[in-house]
């Protein structure tokens, strides 16, 4: 029996993104991307995907905005790992200058 994995795109990608993805005893499971409310934030957005996660104490990977969003699920449930790629995992990380 294979472990989950619960995988975020980034932003303008869809779940295609993780296809070559070969992880032997994993399945990755793709978190859809859900219809966001003007200024809502990050946390709140995070919250509206957690009906999707649905395995206790998952395996959270994101790729850009979705590695992001990964670590603001950990911040409201019990994660076994985040795995983050290619993203910013603080505010700190992100620059305001274009």
């Amino acid at each position: 029996m294979s472990k989950k994995i619960f995988v975020i795109s980034g932003l303008g990608a869809d779940h295609e993104v993780f296809h070559k993805l070969d992880l032997p005893g994993y399945e990755l499971i793709h978190i859809k991307w859900v219809e966001t409310k003007k200024n809502e934030s990050l946390a709140a957005y995070a919250t509206k995907l957690l009906p999707q996660i649905t395995e206790a104490n998952p395996i959270v990977m994101g790729l850009s905005l979705g590695g992001m969003l990964a670590l603001e699920v950990s911040k409201q449930i019990q994660t076994e790992k985040i795995i983050s790629l290619s993203s910013a995992i603080g505010y700190d990380e992100i620059s305001l200058v274009l």
